[in-house]
């Protein structure tokens, strides 16, 4: 679903300035370096760092002042607040998504692999562009067609994207009961 936003994004983005986007699309000077940073960053470090961060610290200390669903909606929005980049929608709901992860396993490693691998399939096609690029390609820059073809991709992607998350919240419903966050039988400090 991260993919589906971020290509509506950069459709949008493209029909309004598509100088803009192009500039977004090729960006870096030092190409090789800015690709390696990238991909440790985002795809290594990032998923580690921001689990910890907005599950276990967040989402946990919300709700144990709150109730579980005040803390997966708090901290799934600053999570996705923090993702303004392109795909603010999809971060909120990929941060509900790893609050149920880690509810229903009770370990954090699970919304870490899962983040890591989102990551990295949000990743490919920027390291993709970027192996071209090192390698001496011109960088084609954006069209309309492009702008086109990313909006019916993007659409397709959320669509999909928002039916799977709707069914995997009403298969995992029972984990965001109240019922299931009672604090006498469910134990915050063995989750991670």
């Amino acid at each position: 679903m991260s993919l589906g936003t971020t290509l509506l994004m950069l459709a949008i983005i493209c029909f309004i300035d598509l100088d803009m986007a192009n500039s977004l699309n090729n960006s870096s000077d030092d190409l090789f370096t800015s690709t390696v940073v990238f991909f440790i960053l985002t795809v290594i470090t990032a998923p580690i760092l921001e689990e910890l961060l907005f599950r276990v610290v967040f989402f946990k200390r919300l709700s144990r002042v709150f109730d579980v669903y005040v803390g997966m909606i708090a901290s799934s929005i600053i999570f996705g607040i923090l993702h303004v980049e392109l795909a603010v929608v999809g971060a909120i709901i990929f941060g509900i998504a790893n609050c149920i992860l880690y509810l229903k396993y009770r370990n954090i490693l699970i919304p870490m692999t899962v983040h890591f691998l989102n990551n990295l399939i949000v990743s490919i096609p920027t390291l993709f562009s970027s192996a071209d690029s090192i390698s001496g390609a011109e960088s084609e820059l954006l069209t309309l067609n492009d702008a086109s073809t990313y909006l019916i991709v993007g659409i397709i992607t959320l669509i999909v994207g928002l039916f799977l998350f709707i069914r995997f919240i009403i298969q995992n419903r029972k984990y965001i009961e109240r019922d299931a966050f009672d604090m006498k039988t469910y134990k915050f400090d063995s989750l991670l």
